[in-house]
């Protein structure tokens, strides 16, 4: 009998479109058997679209929302609550490390690239930006941290791996009357305890000598994974580097409106 995967990949969408198909297929074929792959969905919508599909989902449930609301700042997932998703997966679903991917991330390569390289680390979190200890002033989320530990990390989670001990870390915090903005609060508990964190830029420079990310050089100029600006597309965009945020048409038309939003994102494209 084979071995159960000890990872689980969570592939976290609310959106059902040709474009979140396709970027889930990339991470399925690059997985293969090696890992559990979850398409995280949230949504009546979306669960109707992949019912018929041969994917395997986990539904974020408007009962299972409500049954860790009184652990969440706020109402929904965004802005700040992007790990319930993962604590709830891993309470039902335990493996030894869980990567989360949100659906607006790309890969201009072979995803395989990416889980290859974190596969051999023993770290408890691998992200991008991880900065420890995290003391930028202008960071916007600062009066979000209520946290039982003396020293804040930080960390950009929009693509992270976590060990089953953080969650379970995280899942203790979040339910004893604390809380903090899910890119504080995975790295100040790793930090805390001593656990080894990893950025994906460093485990790549030491895999193939060149980063999966390109950083922000300066205020003025803008990297390939960010908060914003949002981006279209990657035709034509960096090869072998680590996109974020890419949205569909639809989100640039919901924003600036139907037809200034192609508009829009054409302008940002080029």
């Amino acid at each position: 009998m084979s071995k159960a995967p000890s990872t689980a990949v969570l592939y976290v969408s609310h959106l059902v479109t040709a474009g979140t198909l396709w970027n889930y297929m990339q991470l399925r074929r690059a997985l293969g058997q090696e890992c559990s792959l979850y398409w995280v969905c949230q949504g009546n919508s979306a669960r109707r679209r992949l019912a018929p599909l041969p994917i395997e989902t986990f539904p974020v449930t408007d009962e299972l929302l409500s049954t860790w609301r009184p652990a969440m700042n706020g109402n929904g997932l965004v802005p700040g609550n992007c790990h319930i998703p993962a604590v709830a997966f891993a309470r039902q679903n335990p493996h030894e490390h869980y990567w989360f991917v949100e659906y607006d991330v790309r890969y201009t390569g072979s995803w395989n690239t990416v889980f290859e390289m974190g596969r051999p680390s023993d770290a408890d979190l691998i992200a991008a930006f991880v900065e420890s200890p995290f003391r930028d002033s202008t960071w916007y989320h600062w009066e979000t941290v209520d946290l039982p530990y003396a020293d804040v990390a930080r960390s950009f989670n929009p693509i992270c791996r976590a060990s089953h001990r953080l969650l379970e870390e995280v899942t203790k915090v979040i339910t004893g009357d604390h809380w903090a903005h899910n890119e504080a609060l995975l790295a100040s508990a790793c930090r805390h305890h001593g656990w080894p964190m990893a950025d994906l830029n460093d485990l790549a420079r030491a895999h193939r000598e060149a980063p999966l990310y390109t950083p922000v050089p300066d205020e003025h100029a803008t990297g390939t994974l960010s908060y914003r600006p949002a981006q279209p597309t990657v035709w034509g965009a960096e090869r072998q580097r680590l996109h974020h945020p890419v949205k569909p048409l639809r989100w640039f038309q919901k924003k600036f409106g139907p037809y200034d939003g192609i508009k829009e994102a054409l302008n940002r494209w080029r």
